[in-house]
């Protein structure tokens, strides 16, 4: 009788501590999220890679431009141009037109030649942008990068590729596909019904590339599902944040005014940082999600 009567009396405080218990490990841990981030100097890093990536698009809009002349008569290009005045910035709409006008005074082998060495100074440029996110990252691990030059060029060059890959359809279903749409003349409930459907679409390809951002770039082999939480928190916050910058930017003209011929590099710039800034608090969080991946091996 005694013997009963004790069991379950034994049990219940165990069973009551669990949700406090909870709630506590997941406000630890976004306190050491917060100290990781203030300590590894994740705003000065974003930046960096802000930096680069901004430098990478200059060349990567020549190589375009070369090839989309391959392919094009000059007359066509300033044709196709012009469906984009009064969509994208000025001063990006003057940059495009002087290398339209480029394009039209280059002979097709030349701007063979154009092409691959613009490609090939962005490909090199983004790389850097993606190094330093590499390093970010272990950072964030506590861990040092051990592997070989050759493997790290390599993972360095492949997650370059995804993302140019993720930024041609990022600024492809927010700027290019609604342009189109327009310009064919597509009734305007399947545009609104595309302006809907979008961002969760977006938010899939974004949610997808840092999976695997987040699964090459840790020195030790990571599971894929000790990447899920950093990359829902940093889908989730970058699609806020892109649509946010979405409205803001439908403000363009005002600030255009304000801050004159440097509104369109201040925007682009500030867009590209938070977005760095969003994918390393990503990757920290997961390091302290999951904090046995900084002790192995």
């Amino acid at each position: 009788m005694i013997e009963r009567s004790t069991s379950p009396t034994f049990r219940a405080p165990a069973q009551q501590v669990q949700a406090p218990t909870a709630s506590k490990h997941l406000g630890t841990t976004l306190r050491r999220v917060w100290q990781e981030v203030s300590e590894d100097n994740l705003s000065l890093v974003s930046a960096g890679v802000a930096f680069y990536a901004f430098l990478s698009l200059v060349p990567a809009l020549s190589a375009v431009i070369s090839i989309w002349g391959l392919f094009a008569t000059p007359e066509r290009l300033q044709a196709q141009l012009v469906t984009l005045q009064g969509v994208v910035p000025p001063n990006v709409f003057g940059l495009l037109r002087e290398q339209m006008q480029r394009v039209a005074e280059t002979n097709s082998n030349s701007l063979g030649f154009g092409a691959l060495g613009s490609a090939l100074v962005s490909l090199w440029i983004s790389k850097k942008g993606v190094e330093a996110i590499i390093d970010a990252t272990h950072i964030a691990y506590d861990e040092e990068d051990e592997r070989s030059l050759v493997r790290r060029t390599l993972v360095a060059l492949g997650l370059t590729v995804v993302s140019a890959v993720v930024f041609v359809l990022t600024v492809g279903l927010a700027l290019l596909v609604p342009l189109a749409l327009a310009q064919l003349g597509i009734a305007t409930a399947s545009a609104t019904l595309f302006s809907v459907l979008r961002w969760p679409l977006l938010g899939r390809i974004v949610f997808s590339a840092l999976c695997v951002l987040y699964r090459l770039t840790p020195r030790r082999v990571t599971r894929w599902r000790e990447v899920l939480p950093g990359a829902s928190i940093a889908a989730l916050a970058w699609l806020v944040l892109s649509a946010a910058f979405s409205l803001y930017a439908s403000e363009f003209a005002n600030y255009q005014r304000i801050y004159g011929s440097l509104g369109a590099v201040v925007a682009l710039l500030l867009w590209l940082w938070l977005s760095s800034y969003i994918v390393l608090v990503g990757a920290e969080l997961n390091s302290e999600v999951y904090p046995s991946a900084q002790s192995a091996d």
